[in-house]
């Protein structure tokens, strides 16, 4: 569960100020989403509520991380099991290997 005490900062959106696109992929923990953040494309993980512990696990890690070769944690929403992350033009890293 998401503790309010801890230390991670990462900016926690609305969800009206996210505009969804298509689903780019499925998973065991739920979806990934593309869309518009600010004026800037995004990708949305949306974790299904029964995965919140996976959420809270991705989220705490991904805060933590700050290096030019993995993609960006901008943003949370917490509510909906989000995590608001930078969009990776050129595909899939499986299709570019």
């Amino acid at each position: 569960m998401w503790d309010p005490n801890d230390t991670h900062i990462t900016e926690t959106i609305h969800p009206s100020d996210l505009q969804l696109s298509h689903v780019l992929g499925k998973g065991g923990f739920g979806q990934v989403r593309k869309g518009v953040w600010r004026g800037r494309h995004v990708v949305v993980k949306q974790t299904e509520k029964s995965k919140e512990k996976y959420f809270t696990n991705e989220w705490t890690k991904l805060s933590r991380v700050s290096h030019q070769n993995i993609v960006k944690l901008l943003a949370t929403d917490k509510s909906f099991l989000w995590l608001v992350m930078e969009f990776a033009e050129g595909g899939s890293l499986w299709t570019g290997m």
